[in-house]
């Protein structure tokens, strides 16, 4: 325990050090310089990092191995913006990239997927010239070690065009092949899939009647049909799937009728909603994060004070526990899993610290650390921040983040 406290800077420092003149103010540099490492996303059998990092001014892609920088590779993406990035298998990521583009005399943001294997050697570009402006929503990737996903492209920029919609592809990330799975549908914007693959529900938008629709099927073949309708200028709601279970004709649903968004399970025969799965009184719920088949809820995220994640599985309930007894008064938490959850990159800081990301490995029950959010601001204590909240004129509470001067007393800060 004592290297895994160390690890974390835990270690008691010595009263030379403590009896140390504060340092002095930063300059605003350091608070407008880019992140040094964001969104750490570990590959599937815990060798790799892939994380956004600032090379000469640029937000690049950046993949080393653990424990070897030296062998970071640095990926150049053609001057586009690197706005998201998963990976597949331990070979290869899919990136989603875009970039303002003239389009028939006007700028329009175009959205892009990219296949970039693990070396950081190959770069694949995804349906570049296949696909109109949005070509980067994937809606599912194997989990059997193969390199393919699910994308959904639009074909068109004219909405009185079929290929408006987007249609779904079977993609090779390692290659570029594509295979048409489900053809574009009037009004659908959105596709949905299930962990299997098999792409389950879609959803269909008409503005001028303010009307949504749900589309769905029961497996991977047959047609969709219209299970449920919503008037949007009335503010109604689909109920809409969040996560297939493996259980048949169940799923869980988000429903936010009790005020704040809470998770439900749905049958999908009668789109009734069954029991609450889990809510917290005062504040919606965000992600979830699934097992490693897909098909069941491993835990849940939502912002209270900070943002926490509640573990329905307990063998990472377990792990987050054991964490946040070693940070004390800071947080910590597991941003991204291998695919045996056996490995992780945590996220240790606090609100008045940017923080730093560490390894951790189950077997050996050790944080290394990995890089830190900022490196103008590592190790800095800035000055102290809590969540409040305050009634207004009318009684209704009313959440705010308050900042305090280092050093003095909240009562006599005017």
């Amino acid at each position: 325990m004592r290297y895994f406290l160390a690890g974390l800077g835990l270690l008691g420092s010595s009263a030379a050090a403590q009896q140390a003149e504060p340092p002095k103010p930063l300059p605003i540099e350091a608070f407008a310089s880019l992140p040094f490492t964001e969104g750490p996303r570990l590959s599937p059998d815990g060798s790799r990092i892939a994380a956004r990092m600032p090379i000469g001014g640029v937000q690049r892609l950046v993949i080393f191995p653990l424990g070897d920088t030296t062998r970071a590779a640095a990926v150049g993406l053609g001057g586009n913006d690197l706005n998201w990035w998963n990976w597949v298998n331990d070979g290869w990521l899919v990136v989603g990239v875009g970039t303002m583009a003239p389009v028939r005399g006007e700028q329009w943001y175009i959205r892009r997927a990219v296949g970039v294997s693990a070396d950081g050697k190959s770069v694949k570009p995804l349906a570049f010239r296949e696909a109109a402006q949005g070509a980067d929503d994937v809606l599912w990737m194997a989990d059997d070690g193969t390199p393919r996903i699910l994308l959904a492209i639009q074909k068109s920029i004219y909405p009185a065009e079929p290929e408006f919609w987007p249609q779904v592809y079977e993609v090779d990330v390692s290659t570029g092949k594509m295979k048409q799975v489900v053809n574009s549908s009037p009004g659908v914007m959105n596709w949905y899939a299930d962990a299997q693959g098999a792409v389950r529900m879609g959803i269909g938008y008409d503005d001028d009647r303010g009307q949504s629709r749900l589309l769905y099927r029961g497996g991977p073949k047959g047609s969709f049909r219209t299970v449920d309708r919503a008037n949007t200028r009335t503010d109604e709601e689909l109920s809409v799937p969040a996560l297939f279970l493996s259980e048949p004709g169940k799923a869980l649903a988000y429903d936010s009728s009790e005020g704040f968004n809470a998770l439900y399970e749905l049958d999908l025969a009668s789109l009734k909603l069954g029991k609450k799965v889990f809510g917290t009184n005062g504040y919606d719920l965000g992600g979830l994060t699934t097992d490693v088949a897909g098909s069941s809820l491993a835990g849940i995220s939502y912002t209270a004070d900070n943002r926490k994640m509640h573990w329905l599985d307990p063998s990472l309930a377990k792990v987050q526990a054991e964490i946040d007894k070693a940070v004390g008064d800071r947080r910590a938490e597991i941003a991204s899993l291998s695919k045996d959850r056996t490995k992780m990159i945590v996220k240790v800081g606090s609100a008045s610290q940017p923080g730093s990301y560490y390894f951790y490995d189950t077997a050996e029950g050790v944080m290394r650390l990995v890089a830190h959010s900022s490196n103008t601001l590592k190790g800095a204590r800035l000055a102290p921040v809590k969540t409040i909240r305050y009634a207004a004129r009318d009684g209704l509470q009313i959440p705010a983040v308050l900042t305090l001067p280092k050093g003095r007393d909240a009562r006599h800060c005017r």
